[in-house]
């Protein structure tokens, strides 16, 4: 009996070893994946030789502060150093017909209107930028700065149910057997653009897979797919967000937060259209998304942070109750 005792503590003993031996060897695992995305931070944060699209998110980051400098309510002059490096910025951009490039336009605009609606026209940068927009000033140029807004217009298309529809959504694994209409997916594309971003930096993107044999290889790397009706028709979406975007040590969340926000918009987009959805967790390792991207086609500075499913709902569909938490479990007055 004693013997059997010992046998045992020693067998238990080996698993224990066993059992340290995995969770050293997941604790390596983990602490290289996060250094890869350190890394792969780090080269988009501190380009030594920043690429255009580094140099056009750096424009919008300018534009941005300009634009809220405009809705001071007691003006002064303002934004000396912001005009410098958009005007600075702009010369070095290659593409002068980029977003960046004629927002920017719109943006300078907006300065000597200020400028001289106040009285400062005799001022260095606003004869600066005076001179900036004689030469460059076109008639393709986006608006920009700050207008009034009644709280009339704001509210005018608010009044729906939006609890009632928010309640309506949910997860969807099946879906009628015909693909998206181009129209459809274009409107919702259309409702996700107008998701917040970090000072309107606008760093994420939408992919609509279509080829089958890309579709293949997502596949393959997607998990939750197991419930899913596969052989009916199914769109897969991609929201990426951009490395480039990466200025500050703060930016290191931007990207996936900003991310999300254009998921949520984008799915709620698709379900008043009619169209299901369900968010497919993109959890892979720096290696796997970088060999996805390469067969998909895209660029490796766009990270995946989501991968979203969709098709038109069918005339009944069975859904999970996924009973949400009270009210008092998420909500907190300190």
């Amino acid at each position: 009996m004693i013997k059997l005792k010992t046998k045992l503590k020693e067998r238990l003993k080996k698993y224990a070893i066993v059992k340290k031996i995995i969770k050293i060897r997941e604790k390596r695992r983990i602490r290289k994946e996060f250094l890869k995305e350190y890394k792969y931070f780090y080269e988009y944060y501190n380009m030594p030789n920043p690429t255009n699209l580094k140099k056009q998110y750096k424009m919008l980051l300018n534009i941005h502060a300009l634009e809220k400098g405009m809705l001071n309510k007691k003006m002064r002059p303002f934004g000396v150093e912001k005009v410098n490096q958009l005007i600075e910025l702009f010369n070095e951009v290659d593409d002068k017909d980029s977003y960046a490039c004629t927002l920017t336009i719109g943006i300078l605009k907006a300065y000597v209107d200020v400028y001289e609606k106040n009285g400062w026209s005799s001022n260095e940068e606003y004869i600066k930028v005076k001179n900036f927009l004689d030469e460059h000033i076109s008639n393709d140029f986006k608006k920009a700065g700050t207008y009034n807004l009644s709280k009339k217009e704001i509210m005018k298309d608010s009044e729906i149910n939006y609890l009632a529809f928010l309640s309506g959504r949910h997860s969807v694994r099946s879906f009628k057997n015909i693909p998206l209409k181009e129209e459809d997916i274009k409107n919702a594309v259309n409702m996700a653009i107008m998701s917040p971003s970090a000072c309107n930096r606008q760093m994420c993107k939408i992919w609509h897979i279509i080829d089958d044999n890309k579709i293949d290889v997502l596949k393959k790397h997607l998990s939750g797919l197991g419930n899913f009706n596969l052989d009916n028709k199914i769109s897969f979406f991609i929201i990426t967000f951009d490395m480039n975007n990466c200025l500050f040590l703060s930016d290191r969340h931007d990207g996936r937060f900003n991310a999300g926000l254009m998921a949520m918009n984008f799915v709620n987009g698709l379900h008043s259209l009619g169209i299901g959805s369900c968010f497919l967790q993109f959890g892979n390792t720096i290696d796997d998304e970088i060999e996805v991207k390469k067969v998909l086609g895209i660029p490796n500075n766009d990270r995946i942070a989501i991968v979203i499913a969709a098709g038109y709902y069918e005339d009944e569909v069975k859904v999970t109750y996924s009973v949400r938490k009270d009210i008092n479990d998420i909500f907190f007055e300190k």
